[in-house]
C-alpha cells in the first residue's frame, strides 16, 4: 500500500514540475531570441551610422550571413534566425521559435513594442506586434 501511495505522489508532483518547466524553457528561448535581436539591431545601427543606410541583403538571409556581414557571432540554436533588409532605410530581423511563435525587431527605436511577437497571444514574455 506504501508503494502505490509514493507512486501516486511521485506523479503528482511530475504532474506540476512538467508544465512548468516547458513554460520555463519557453520563456528561456524568447529571452535567448530577444538577446539575439538585439544585437543585430545594433550591428545594423552601427553600419546604418557608418554607411548612411542600412546593409542590404537580397531577401531573407540566415545566421551564417549575418554573422559574415554584420561581423557577428549569433546562434540560432532552437530557433531560425533571418535578416531582412526592406531598402536603404528598413530592416527587419526575426527569430521563429521552436514553439511556432515569432519574434521580431526592425529599425525603430527600441521600446515595449519592438522587438515584438508575431502573433497574438503565442508568446509568453515579448508584447504582441
Amino acid at each position: 500500500m506504501e508503494i502505490i501511495i509514493a507512486i501516486v505522489l511521485i506523479g503528482v508532483l511530475v504532474g506540476f514540475a512538467v508544465p512548468n518547466y516547458s513554460k520555463m524553457m519557453r520563456k528561456n528561448q524568447e529571452r535567448t531570441a530577444i538577446t539575439q535581436l538585439n544585437t543585430i539591431y545594433a550591428a545594423a545601427q552601427l553600419y546604418n551610422d557608418a554607411a548612411g543606410n542600412y546593409l542590404g541583403s537580397g531577401g531573407a538571409q540566415g545566421a551564417a550571413w549575418i554573422n559574415t556581414n554584420l561581423d557577428l557571432n549569433v546562434i540560432d540554436r532552437n530557433m531560425a534566425i533571418t535578416y531582412t533588409s526592406g531598402g536603404a532605410s528598413t530592416f527587419t530581423a526575426t527569430a521563429v521559435l521552436d514553439s511556432g511563435a515569432t519574434v521580431t525587431i526592425d529599425q525603430d527605436t527600441l521600446s515595449t513594442t519592438n522587438p515584438c511577437c508575431g502573433a497574438a497571444g503565442t508568446c509568453l514574455i515579448v508584447p504582441d506586434c
